[in-house]
């Protein structure tokens, strides 16, 4: 019996189950929105020239076309995505936008990370902003790499700034790794990176 209850107490303690709170609705809903101002009409327009410039490299490497004098890719990170998927499900404007979309979308919800940084409210403020900001939106329905850019110096930021304050060293070392891999691909990423590199710097 009490050999029992000796190992009962060295069991370890089951962790706290978390609970669905308003936060968390707030934040789904945010989400919610910032899906739909981003995808709901994304082919209603063709590509644009610039946005077919940007396009085109990646068209060409996945169906192993060669055309002289086509523009370089200005986003290395986009132009490897883009191939990959022409390569996989066929060339479509969708395609061509889905990822910056997707991306912009992912940015809404990095304000949550935020909330020991900013305050729960004013995270979710922030959040909100990000949902419906117009150059924030545009950019995500757009087929270049500023979403991409946006995106990654931000989530740069972020680990940052948790890497500095993390009280664990495995959580320390997450948060490193975190920083290295989105300073590496931010400089992939396309000429806005080199708007958002002086700011991760001086943070």
């Amino acid at each position: 019996m009490t050999q029992s209850i000796s190992q009962a107490e060295q069991l370890p303690a089951r962790p706290a189950t978390q609970t669905l709170t308003i936060e968390h609705l707030l934040y789904a809903g945010i989400l919610l929105v910032a899906i739909v101002v981003r995808f709901v009409g994304l082919v209603d327009a063709p590509l644009s020239p610039a946005e077919s410039a940007a396009t085109w490299p990646a068209w060409l490497a996945a169906t192993q076309t060669t055309v002289a004098g086509a523009p370089a890719p200005a986003s290395a990170l986009l132009y490897g995505i883009q191939s990959l998927l022409f390569w996989i499900a066929g060339s479509s404007d969708f395609l061509a936008r889905v990822v910056p979309a997707l991306v912009s979308t992912a940015t809404v919800m990095l304000p949550w990370f935020w909330r020991n940084w900013l305050g729960r409210w004013a995270a979710l403020a922030v959040a909100l902003i990000f949902a419906i900001d117009p150059w924030l939106t545009a950019w995500g329905r757009s087929a270049d790499g500023s979403a991409l850019a946006i995106f990654l110096g931000l989530l740069a930021v972020t680990a940052i700034w948790h890497w500095r304050h993390v009280e664990t060293v495995a959580g320390a070392g997450r948060w490193e790794r975190t920083v290295a891999v989105a300073a590496a691909l931010l400089l992939a990423s396309g000429p806005l990176a080199w708007g958002m590199l002086p700011v991760v710097l001086i943070f």
